[in-house]
């Protein structure tokens, strides 16, 4: 569910009618938003006067949103399961600018997916070295909610985890994919999500927000993660630079959002920004064809990493 639509049946949840003026101030939504809405989901409200509430349709609606979006704390025997199972992941490939996120840190990107209502929205991960699609399958499993994740990777010994791991295709889907290859048609337009922790060259940022808004349907998000060091500010304007010249609209950014088993030339950590795809949201146009990582391309064969 779209997150203005979400704020605005949230705001009527309590099933008394309110003034269409108090519902614009109780959802932080502007009076276009909530006239849209009430346009477009007529059979979900029932209007008197200047007034509005949610019908039984209505309310049914944001019951299913919410049963999607609660916060799920593991109990402490599976929470412990599911870090023991995060320790399993295959180890880094510096070639590919892998560096694993500590499992708490996994874990919490996890949860503000699951509370944010994006894992109901079709999710894609480009690129999970970290694992968050494995945490999220357990969080999902642990609510009793049936949604399936998909992941996109190039590392064939990081997707065979991921599947072993999950141990079920309903629940965790995995692709085979080198992006400097077009998006599969199957996962264009696709989804209501994507997750990224791209490379840090400049090329293959470029390159995965050009596939992150092929993989999105309109107006998707993209959570993205990227750090940098205090003493190296041009690096990630860069990256700020990019993601302004490719349209998206920064919604949120949460610093220091995830903590890493190493990456100590960014201080360990990154910022996660979630980003909107709008209307002017366009591809780069960078060349795929050069290096996309920082140590090397994928394909080539000697793996210079310590």
């Amino acid at each position: 569910m779209d997150e203005g639509v979400f704020r605005v049946l949230d705001a009527l949840g309590h099933g008394r009618p309110m003034a269409r003026s108090a519902l614009v101030r109780a959802s932080g939504e502007a009076h276009s938003v909530v006239a849209a809405l009430e346009k477009d989901k007529a059979k979900w409200f029932a209007a008197t006067g200047s007034e509005l509430r949610l019908n039984e349709r209505g309310l049914a609606a944001l019951a299913r949103e919410l049963h999607g979006r609660r916060s799920v704390t593991p109990a402490d025997e599976s929470l412990s399961a599911l870090i023991a199972r995060l320790r399993t992941r295959p180890g880094p490939k510096r070639a590919l600018d892998q560096v694993h996120a500590e499992p708490a840190s996994t874990l919490r990107r996890a949860q503000h997916l699951l509370e944010a209502g994006d894992a109901q929205r079709g999710l894609l991960f480009l690129g999970d070295d970290d694992g968050i699609a494995v945490a999220l399958a357990g969080l999902l499993e642990e609510a009793g909610i049936e949604r399936r994740l998909d992941v996109l990777d190039v590392d064939d010994a990081l997707l065979g985890w991921a599947r072993d791991t999950v141990g079920d295709e309903a629940r965790l889907r995995t692709h085979a994919h080198d992006l400097r290859d077009p998006l599969p048609k199957g996962l264009q337009a696709r989804f209501g999500c994507v997750v990224t922790d791209p490379p840090y060259a400049p090329e293959g940022f470029a390159l995965f927000l050009d596939r992150a808004r092929e993989a999105l349907k309109p107006a998707g998000r993209l959570w993205l993660s990227f750090g940098g060091s205090r003493r190296a500010p041009d690096r990630v304007l860069a990256k700020q630079r990019l993601v302004a010249e490719g349209g998206w609209l920064l919604e949120a950014a949460e610093p220091n959002a995830t903590r890493y088993d190493g990456a100590e030339s960014i201080g360990a950590t990154s910022t996660l920004w979630r980003l909107r795809k709008t209307p002017e949201t366009r591809a780069l146009h960078r060349s795929a064809a050069g290096e996309l990582y920082t140590r090397r391309a994928p394909h080539d064969e000697k793996d210079p990493s310590p």
